[in-house]
C-alpha cells in the first residue's frame, strides 16, 4: 500500500510539473490605449532590417507611402526591436514592437483607415508649440516628425510619426504621438503650467496618489509610499501639486499631492 501510495504522488508530481511548463495565454490587450509599457525605448543597437537602411527624406517618403498603403509588413520592417506610444504629451509607453504592431494594425490602420501623410504640416505650430522631438526621453535619438491624418477604422484620426537614428547610424520608426480624442485641434488643453517652487523635496506622511497631472482628472499612475522622500521640479499653478521626478516617465509628467496633510516640505 505504501508502495502505491509513493507512486500515485510521483504521478501527481509529474504532471504538476508538466502544468507549469504549459504556455499561459497573453493578456487581452486594451481595446482603445496602446499596450502599457515601462519609459522610452532605448537607444536600437542592433542593425535593423534592409528597407530601414535608407536617409533622410527618402525614408520619410517610404515612411509615408508605406503608410498610405497600409503596407503592414513594410511598416513593421522600419521599427526596431522596441517601439514608443506619446499619449497626449503626458505618458510614455515603451513595448515590444510586435505588441505595438498588432495595436497599430488593429486601430489606427484598420480596414477604412485612408491614412496620408502631410509633409507641409507645421507640426510644432500643430502641438500648440511643443518640440515634438522632446517626449521621448534622453535614450532615444530622435530627429524628425511626420504629421498623418486619415488614421482609424473612422479615417478621422491623425497622429505624428517620430523617426530617430540608432546606434548604427540608420534611420529607423521609433515612436507615435498619439492625441487622445484623434484630433490635435484640442492638443494642449490638458497641458499644465509648471511654475517654480523653493521646495526641492516633498515628505510623504501618508500614502500619496501618483497622477499623470495635477489633479483627480488625471490618469492615477500609482501611489508614492509614505515616510518617502521625493525630489520636487515644481508646483502647480494652484500650488496644490508638487511635480515631482519620475524615473518611468522620462517626460517628468508626475504629481503628488502638496495637502499637508499629504506631503510637507523636506530637505531631502
Amino acid at each position: 500500500m505504501k508502495r502505491l501510495f509513493l507512486l500515485i504522488s510521483l504521478l501527481v508530481l509529474s504532471l504538476g510539473a508538466a502544468c507549469n511548463v504549459i504556455p499561459q495565454p497573453a493578456p487581452v490587450m486594451d481595446g482603445t490605449l496602446p499596450p502599457s509599457g515601462g519609459a522610452a525605448a532605448p537607444l536600437p543597437t542592433e542593425s535593423l532590417p534592409p528597407m530601414a537602411g535608407q536617409e533622410d527624406e527618402a525614408f520619410d517618403q517610404a515612411l509615408a507611402q508605406a503608410f498610405a498603403n497600409r503596407d503592414l509588413e513594410g511598416l513593421r520592417a522600419m521599427m526596431g526591436e522596441r517601439f514608443s506610444f506619446a499619449l497626449d504629451a503626458f505618458e510614455l509607453r515603451d513595448v515590444p514592437a510586435d505588441e505595438a504592431f498588432a495595436w497599430l494594425a488593429a486601430h489606427s490602420l484598420a480596414e477604412g483607415a485612408q491614412p496620408a501623410a502631410q509633409f507641409s504640416s507645421d507640426v510644432p505650430a500643430l502641438l500648440k508649440g511643443a518640440d515634438p522631438l522632446g517626449l521621448w526621453g534622453p535614450v532615444a535619438q530622435v530627429v524628425r516628425a511626420l504629421h498623418v491624418t486619415g488614421l482609424g477604422a473612422s479615417a478621422s484620426s491623425e497622429a505624428v510619426l517620430v523617426i530617430g537614428r540608432n546606434a548604427d547610424g540608420q534611420l529607423y520608426w521609433h515612436g507615435i504621438l498619439l492625441p487622445s480624442t484623434g484630433s490635435f485641434a484640442s492638443y494642449g488643453d490638458l497641458l499644465v503650467d509648471v511654475h517654480e517652487t523653493n521646495v526641492k523635496y516633498a515628505h510623504t506622511l501618508v500614502e500619496a496618489e501618483l497622477r499623470v497631472g495635477p489633479g483627480s482628472e488625471f490618469e492615477l499612475l500609482g501611489a508614492v509610499p509614505a515616510d518617502k522622500i521625493t525630489q520636487v521640479v515644481g508646483i502647480s499653478a494652484d500650488g496644490q501639486w508638487y511635480r515631482i521626478q519620475c524615473s518611468e516617465y522620462p517626460n517628468g509628467a508626475c504629481w503628488i499631492p502638496a495637502d499637508p496633510a499629504v506631503t510637507e516640505p523636506s530637505d531631502g
